[in-house]
């Protein structure tokens, strides 16, 4: 029997196999039963009636002796406890139980560190949270952007939230991946390498619930920039309005000068933003982080908009009967931002054709308004 004092009560999860019989006591104490995408590797137990969800993620599939079957095993790779603030308008419950410390929902950043102290991370990235490093496992507390009320929590592996990126070869890559998910990562690949040319390398993503998972492809056209492509974003329908002409799916890009794990990552948080977000995203389309892109950079916000490379923008990929497009990242300052808003999209990129501005990122580059 499962008996949830604390989150902390979660930890004994992590890492169980759906056969463990930790996990099997979950199942069956809240009658449910877990929900596999082979094709992603990825699953969740669904608990949302009760307040929280389990994430699960597949062993890398080993072949069997003699035989072109794979054996999969799914495991546990964190849980999430939900607020009755994240559950408005919702198909889940509020969580009603103790979070930790005595704490429950509805909770505020600073009652939540005045009780638990200094985190041991905060982050303001893609989510905003704080972060408490235990032996068993990391609570993450995470909160809507611009707000201070925690929405949910996640309790996963020590040290997951600071798993990097691999740099591997996209055959490698193509190994680790099965399905819907292999065969749409294999016609994206495809079109990139006959626009882009061969590719140099794939810098690999990691599931966050039932998101796709991102990665980032890197091709060099010419000796003195590198184009950094995702593959993965397409995978799924972005939330839509009803009779939108725009296309339902992206893929993002960025030329760089040089690889950066930063770069990156801000790639990747852009291309999750809209599934993390529920709302979808387009040419003219900007997110405002508020943080740099690299340290001391001015640029804290990013601009979606058409390549100006002629066989990029027009580059032509179907999904599932649906039309990908491939959108340029473009950087910006919160200046640059506020002027957009102000003033439009082409009065904003009337200013950059002023200045001549490079098709290659310069982190260092001063706002142009």
């Amino acid at each position: 029997m499962i008996i949830i004092k604390d989150v902390l009560s979660f930890a004994p999860l992590l890492g169980r196999s759906i056969a463990d019989p930790e996990v099997q006591d979950l199942l069956a104490e809240y009658r449910v039963q877990p929900e596999i995408d082979e094709a992603d590797n990825t699953g969740s137990i669904d608990c949302s009636r009760f307040g929280f969800d389990v994430i699960l993620t597949a062993d890398q599939p080993s072949a069997a002796v003699n035989d072109q079957t794979s054996n999969t095993i799914f495991r546990v790779a964190f849980v999430r406890v939900f607020s009755p603030h994240y559950c408005k308008n919702k198909p889940c419950t509020g969580y009603s139980g103790v979070l930790l410390d005595g704490i429950r929902f509805p909770v505020e950043k600073e009652t939540l560190r005045s009780k638990l102290g200094t985190p041991s991370e905060t982050v303001q990235k893609v989510r905003h949270y704080d972060q408490y490093d235990y032996p068993d496992c990391s609570v993450r507390f995470v909160y809507p952007k611009h707000e201070n009320h925690v929405v949910f929590v996640e309790i996963d592996s020590p040290g997951a939230a600071g798993r990097r990126s691999r740099l591997i070869s996209a055959e490698g890559r193509l190994r680790e991946i099965s399905g819907s998910r292999k065969a749409n990562w294999m016609s994206r690949l495809r079109l990139y390498e006959r626009v882009f040319g061969p590719s140099t390398g794939v810098l690999t993503g990691h599931p966050i619930g039932n998101i796709p998972t991102i990665d980032v492809l890197v091709f060099q056209e010419r000796r003195d920039y590198y184009t950094l492509v995702t593959n993965g974003m397409s995978d799924m329908r972005m939330h839509m309005p009803q009779n939108s002409p725009d296309p339902p799916r992206l893929e993002l890009e960025v030329y760089v000068k040089q690889v950066d794990e930063n770069i990156t990552h801000r790639l990747i948080q852009d291309a999750v933003f809209p599934f993390v977000e529920r709302t979808y995203l387009g040419h003219g389309d900007t997110i405002d982080w508020m943080i740099p892109i690299v340290e001391g950079s001015k640029l804290t916000a990013d601009l979606l908009i058409y390549s100006i490379l002629t066989k990029h923008r027009e580059m032509k990929l179907e999904i599932e009967g649906d039309p990908v497009q491939l959108l340029w990242v473009v950087p910006i300052t919160s200046e640059e931002l506020v002027y957009k808003k102000e003033n439009g999209l082409d009065a904003l990129l009337s200013v950059f054709d002023k200045v001549k501005h490079p098709m290659v990122l310069n982190v260092a580059r001063p706002s142009y308004v």
